[in-house]
Parts: C-alpha cells; structure tokens; sequence
C-alpha cells in the first residue's frame, strides 16, 4: 500500500480556538501539504460544533481505498469516541462498522463527496451511544478527505429548528402521554396563558413530566373554532404508522402550516416523537387540498368591496351523499349589507334563508351535482317576520335576486347575487356609464355654446355698443362746441348717463375675462346652505387651502361644475337614502388637485345603489377630469370621497 503525500510525523499542535467557525472552501487546500492543509484545518474547525476531522486515504495497487490516516480532528469529533484517537491513527481502528466507512470514504475519494446518516445505537469499545449524525466526507483539491458531521440527536433537532417544536415520549403500546420537551417558538404560539411551567430549554426549573392531554385540553381552550377533532384524529393516525410524516397540512387562527413528526431513539431502547410546526408556503397553498379554504379566502379578498353579493359556503351532506345544507365560509360586504345583521362563518342557510327547503334546496343541490344553477329570487311581505333581513329590502316587493351557485373544483359553493331590478333599469353597467358619459359630454357641449355665445356678445359690447356710445358722447360734444341751444343742464345729464354706461359695460367686460361662473368655495358653501335643515340633517362644511381664494375664483368651469355636482349629488343620496342626521363636507384644495370627501352618520346604502346611475355618473364626472372617486359603506354611514387635478396653468 502506499500513502498520497508524505506521511504525517508528529501530533500537530492547534493554534488558538475560535468560537465561530469561517465558511469553508475547499480551494483553500488546493496545491497544499500536509502541514499547511492541518494550519487551515485547525483555523477553521477548532471550537466547531460540527465534529470534523481530516484524513489522508490510503490506496492499494487497484487504486481502490483501503484504509486512511486520521491527520487532525476537531474536539467536536473526539468527543463522539469512547477513548481518545491520535493524530496519525488508522481510520480502520477508529471507526465502527469499518468495512461500511471504507465504502463510503472509497466513494468520496473516487466521486468527491459522499453523505451517511450515521446512528451510533447502543455504542462499542470505539464510539459512544445514542449519537445521530448527519456525516459528510469530501475530497479535497489537493487529495485530501475532510469529514464534518451535524448532530442529528433529539436536543439538537429540537434547539436549531427555527418554528414551534415538540417532543413527545412515545410508549411501547398506545398514543403518547408525556411531553419531553417543547422550544420557546412552540411555547410562544400555543401555551400563552398556560398554568404551569412549560419545559422549555429557557425554564431552569420546567414542569416534568407534563401530560400531554393538558396541552391540547390548553390549545383548545385558546383556539376555540378549529377543527380539533379532525387534528386529534389525524394526530393518532400518525402515532400509530411510526414512521417519519413530511407536510402534514393543518390550519390554525386562519393560517395554514405544515407540520412534520419525526420518530428518533433516546437513549439505547425509548423513542421520541418530534412534531416540527412551519408555515405552509404557496407551492402547498396552492396544490394541497387541504388547503383549499385557504384559496378560497385569497376570492374573498379580491371581491370584499365589490357591488355585487358574493358569498361561499360549505357543503354539507347527509348519510346518502346528497346535499343537505350549507354553512357560510365568508360574505363580502354586499352580500351581508341585505341582512339585519352579519351573519358570522358557519352559520347554516336552512337556519338563516326564507324558504330554504321549497326555494333554495333545489338550486344547492342542481349546483352541487351539476355545477351551476341560477335562481330568481323575491321577497314576499311575509318574509320580514324572519327578521334575517332588513326591512325596507323585504317590503319592497319588487326587489328581485337573481343568485348564481357555482360548485369550484374545491368543493365548495359559490353565491354570485345581482339586482334583476336594477339590471332592467340601468341595461348594465356599461349603459349606465354611456350615458353618464354622454351627459358630461352635453354639459361640456352647452358650456361650450354659452361661452361662444358669451364671447359674441362680449365683442358686440366691445365693438359695436361702446364705439356707438362714443359717437353720440363726440356728437354731444362738437353740437355743444358749435353753440347749439342746447339745454345744458339736459346736455350734462345725457353726457353723464353715456359715461356711466360706458363705465358699466366695460366692468362687465372686464369681469367676464376674470372669470366664468361662481367661485367653487363660495358655491359649495351656498349648497351646503341650501341642504342644511333639509329633513333635520345638520350639514357641515369645512375647507382647506394653500391657495390663493383669488386664485380658487378662477378655478376652469368644468372643475367647479363637475365637483359641485358631485358634491350635490353625494348631500341628495345621503338625505334620501341614509337614515342619518348629518353631513358633513370636506374639501382640501393643494397646489396641483383637490380632494374631498362627503360622510354620513347613516345606516350604509343599499348596495344597488353603488351601482346606481347616480353614482355612475359621479365616479364618470370625476374621471372625466383625470381624477378618481369611491364610496364605502359601513353600518355606520356611507363615505363619498373623490380627486381631481388641476394647473394654475389652466386658469
């Protein structure tokens, strides 16, 4: 046999520890001897926590490893052995199951890298007991072999897992009933509040063997509304397999995660279990099934605010598969604005629906089997003594629901609601907006036409009136300075009257260029005015402005017009719609837009009003001047609030 390199011939002696080992990198050794590679060595691992050691293979006439030479080791590694190894040693003395490692080294010296998962069991006359290590072995640049291993033992698992951990005793026979231990992350998300001491690697003095059952008794009390029966179920399902289980998927507050259990001894004969809690990422959120709830509420997001009552539901079936019921999984605020009340998840719609089983049923279950259905829906008179929903909708006979129910490829049921009524009336939404579109653009089209009209007569004033009035005053003049026999008391009157006409007109002249139509503050205030009192609702104004109020009374018509009658518009909903007893108006007007908002202390709107061509036609008259406007509705009042811009440029 013969060695690579030259033989080592003396125990190298270490430099000083550090605490942090720096990152590896095998280059480091490229070119190198053996002293040189043991100075690296020992800079590098000495005060590790990863056991590592550094060996040279040695080879026979086939090339093939038959034994290496332990060159260096770490404290770390030593600490694994049942007696001390010295530098120099031969790895076939050092090491149990001997034939097992050569395999393994001969694998990382011919490929470069070779990994063993190592248990040490009960221990021999070489190494010590109850070791799990994660060992890697790698063929350095310059032929070397550097091994390093990661304690895989049960404190090390439990110590270095960043989410919630917890170790359980597992008995010979039966579910476990004693807790190990648990991390301060599992300590922190299901024990708050917890009335004794949790065994935490933080606690020097942990409450011993506490029972499991009083961790899930806690967990349950702290987390009333999951479905703990399914969790208990699957839990004991894992107990019993007795093997390792990746990803089992489960919810939490709302959350989805995954937990993994882990089977590893303790000891030379018990055995633990580790369940290993993290949260689920959108690879599993997205393909798990499990996980379906969790994609259901990513809908909801997205159609909270919308007009249109949207709601899913559970489905819920009898001993022969056939829908029975549905729960209620989440609504969106239109879909809840038709209740008396919102109604919370879970609620069943046999228990909060009129007419469930003659009316409803039968759509549920043509959704459920064939994937779709729609029903017309209207209230009758007698449908208020439910009192599910709110009153003015019931009594108004006329209001008809035409509900969509779709089953998704999760399994639940879909509500999609709209106003047949409304539908009839406005053609759609896209009509309602033509012609809130072709209303701004008639405005526009008269504003035009009174200007031109406006500026005609302006230059009539200018050009024909005034020249004509300077006429007559030379005329006067040159009769008076021919000795006429004129009156001149009379002659001085008419002079005067000429000059106060001329005045006057060329003041209206004058004020006509400065601007066109009332000022947007002084017009907002004579509305409010006008609306304050109006059915006993108090009406507020206040204003804002950094600019100029000479400035603002030069505002382009079709900025003061269309924000009036938004505002107008906004103070007639509010007073016939809301149920309130105020109003109150705000306007900020900034260098370069202006924002305003109109709120209500009402009940909310009906939300086919926010469909409505009245609020069609806000939001239209808002984006016609390059601005936004949105309502929201609460229980507690309705929100108008819109922008627009504007350049002082345009004045």
């Amino acid at each position: 046999m013969e060695n690579v390199d030259s033989p080592h011939d003396g125990q190298h002696s270490a430099p000083e520890r550090v605490g942090v080992p720096a990152a590896f990198s095998g280059e480091k050794f490229a070119g190198l001897g053996v002293e040189e590679s043991l100075r690296i060595f020992s800079m590098l691992y000495t005060g590790s926590r990863s056991g590592s050691a550094l060996l040279r293979p040695i080879l026979g006439d086939d090339e093939l490893l038959t034994d290496a030479e332990i060159l260096a080791t770490n404290d770390e590694w030593q600490a694994t052995r049942a007696r001390p190894v010295s530098p120099g040693s031969y790895a076939s003395d050092a090491y149990s199951n001997w034939e097992q490692v050569r395999a393994i080294l001969h694998q990382a010296n011919a490929h470069g890298s070779a990994t063993q998962v190592w248990n040490s069991g009960a221990g021999d006359s070489r190494v010590i007991g109850g070791l799990i290590k994660e060992v890697e072995w790698r063929r350095l640049p310059n032929n070397l072999i550097i091994e390093t291993a990661r304690d895989q033992t049960l404190m090390a698992v439990v110590a270095e897992a960043a989410g919630p951990v917890l170790v359980v005793d597992l008995e010979e026979s039966g579910p476990p009933a004693r807790i190990i231990q648990m991390n301060q992350a599992f300590a922190d998300m299901f024990m708050s509040g917890f009335s004794g001491i949790a065994p935490t690697f933080g606690n020097l003095q942990p409450q011993r063997d506490l029972a499991l059952s009083d961790v899930r008794d806690h967990v349950h009390r702290i987390f009333p509304d999951e479905d703990w029966e399914s969790f208990d179920r699957r839990t004991t399902e894992i107990y019993s397999g007795g093997i390792d289980v990746l990803g089992d998927p489960f919810y939490l507050d709302g959350n989805a995660f995954l937990r993994d259990y882990y089977v590893r001894p303790i000891g030379s004969e018990g055995f633990a279990g580790i369940w290993v809690y993290r949260p689920a990422g959108p690879i599993a959120v997205n393909q798990l099934p499990e996980f379906a709830r969790t994609r259901s509420m990513a809908v909801q997001a997205a159609v909270e605010n919308l007009s249109r009552p949207i709601a899913a539901h559970r489905v819920i079936l009898d001993k022969e598969g056939e829908l029975s019921d549905i729960s209620l999984l989440w609504a969106n605020r239109a879909w809840q604005s038709y209740r008396s009340f919102d109604l919370p998840p879970g609620t069943l719609a046999s228990e909060s629906r009129v007419r469930f089983t003659e009316d409803l049923l039968p759509f549920l279950k043509r959704a459920w089997t064939q994937g779709e259905s729609t029903q017309f829906f209207r209230f009758n008179p007698d449908d208020a003594d439910t009192e599910t929903y709110r009153d003015d909708y019931v009594r108004q006979s006329t209001l008809e629901i035409e509900t969509i129910f779709s089953r998704t490829d999760d399994g639940f049921l879909m509500e999609w609601g709209d106003d047949v009524d409304l539908k009839v009336q406005l053609g759609s939404d896209m009509e309602a907006q033509r012609q809130a579109a072709f209303e701004i653009a008639f405005e526009a089209q008269e504003r035009s036409i009174r200007k031109g009209e406006h500026d005609r007569i302006v230059r009539e004033l200018h050009d024909n009136i005034l020249q004509e009035l300077f006429v007559a005053s030379m005329t006067l003049s040159r009769e008076e300075a021919a000795g006429g026999e004129l009156d001149s008391p009379r002659l001085e009157s008419v002079r005067n009257a000429l000059g106060k006409i001329s005045t006057d007109i060329r003041a209206i002249i004058s004020d006509s260029k400065e601007r066109n139509g009332d000022p947007l503050l002084e017009t907002l205030r004579n509305l409010c005015n006008d609306w304050d009192g109006v059915q006993n609702f108090k009406v507020e104004l206040e204003e804002f402005s950094v600019v100029d109020e000479t400035v603002l009374d030069r505002l382009p018509p079709i900025v003061v017009d269309n924000v009036v009658s938004v505002t107008r518009e906004a103070l007639a909903n509010a007073v016939k719609h809301s149920g309130g007893t105020k109003i109150k108006v705000d306007i900020l007007i900034l260098k370069d837009h202006l924002q305003f908002s109109i709120v209500d202390n009402g009940n909310g709107v009906d939300p086919r009003n926010s469909r409505s061509s009245g609020t069609l036609n806000m939001k239209a008259r808002m984006a016609s001047l390059g601005g936004h406007l949105e309502m929201h509705s609460t229980s507690s009042g309705v929100r108008v609030e819109g922008a627009a811009p504007f350049s002082i440029e345009m004045i």
